[in-house]
């Protein structure tokens, strides 16, 4: 019977000692599936964090456009307006040329008109100078 118990107590003994390094070989996958998760859940970490970075510049980019649309925007509206202004100030000057165009030509003719006048004017001076030149010969001879 004491055999018994020493075979009952080896078995035992050999059933806990297979039973410890089971136990073992469960703690030591336990501890790697542990650093795995710990490794997945930094890797998830990681790219939250990232995710959220590129929201945050998603963001600062759509408001950049939006200020960018708005000032292309005005930029139109300037351009509009200055094209509009050009073409007033073109209309205008445009007028005034005509105007002052026809006020040369009109210039122009009252010059030849005082031309014509000043030559009549010295072709008579030049008559009346031969008059009396010729005049004054005849006094001298009389």
């Amino acid at each position: 019977s004491n055999s018994r118990l020493e075979q009952d107590i080896c078995t035992l003994k050999s059933k806990l000692e297979c039973a410890g390094e089971e136990l073992n070989e469960r703690v030591n996958e336990q501890s790697r599936l542990l650093s795995k998760i710990s490794g997945l859940n930094e890797q998830m970490n990681e790219h939250s964090r990232l995710s959220s970075e590129k929201s945050e510049r998603i963001e600062e980019l759509k408001d950049e456009c939006q200020s960018l649309e708005a000032e292309l925007k005005s930029a139109r509206v300037s351009l509009k307006d200055a094209k509009a202004r050009f073409g007033e100030e073109k209309a205008s000057t445009t007028k005034k040329c005509s105007k002052l165009e026809v006020d040369v030509g009109r210039l122009e003719e009252h010059s030849k008109a005082k031309q014509n006048e000043i030559d009549q004017l010295s072709e008579r001076i030049e008559e009346l100078r031969d008059k009396c030149q010729s005049l004054e010969a005849e006094l001298k001879t009389a």
